[in-house]
């Protein structure tokens, strides 16, 4: 399935609610140390939606560091159930990186990005119909083209 034009995504107690009005720019899994940090799972999965698209209701808390690129990010979540809800990355400021299972169950659209592979467990399935970038693959494994050295 795929996101409706206008979609809430919720934490669990419902106190933040998050609307958008477009349907996602990208979908991606993270694998990075940050991700499975933040999100307590071994990847993390966004749905990208332009910041001027979507409409925060509540307060979120909020975390800002540097991440594994190097680059600031800002994690947001309720204070209230603890739910993880959203990034904003110093490298795309426009866009809201939405965490997937806030998302009404039935509207998450598949994934076309995989990043940050290195840091998949050697068990993990690839997901295949994600572009991978920069390389990031395991030794011996191929990609859209790309094959690790």
């Amino acid at each position: 399935m795929t996101m409706a034009e206008t979609t809430t995504a919720t934490c669990i107690c419902g106190s933040i609610k998050i609307t958008t009005t477009q349907l996602p720019h990208a979908t991606a899994i993270c694998h990075c140390t940050d991700c499975r940090k933040f999100t307590g799972a071994i990847g993390a999965f966004y749905v990208s939606v332009p910041r001027d698209r979507a409409t925060i209701t509540g307060s979120p808390s909020a975390y800002t560091k540097k991440a594994d690129s190097g680059r600031w990010i800002t994690r947001s979540w309720c204070g209230n159930c603890g739910s993880n809800l959203f990034d904003v990355a110093e490298k795309h400021p426009g866009l809201l990186f939405l965490h997937g299972g806030i998302l009404p169950v039935g509207s998450i659209p598949e994934p076309n990005m995989e990043m940050y592979v290195r840091g998949c467990e050697r068990w993990e399935a690839r997901y295949p119909h994600c572009i991978v970038f920069g390389g990031d693959v395991f030794e011996g494994e191929t990609f859209e083209g790309e094959t690790a050295t």
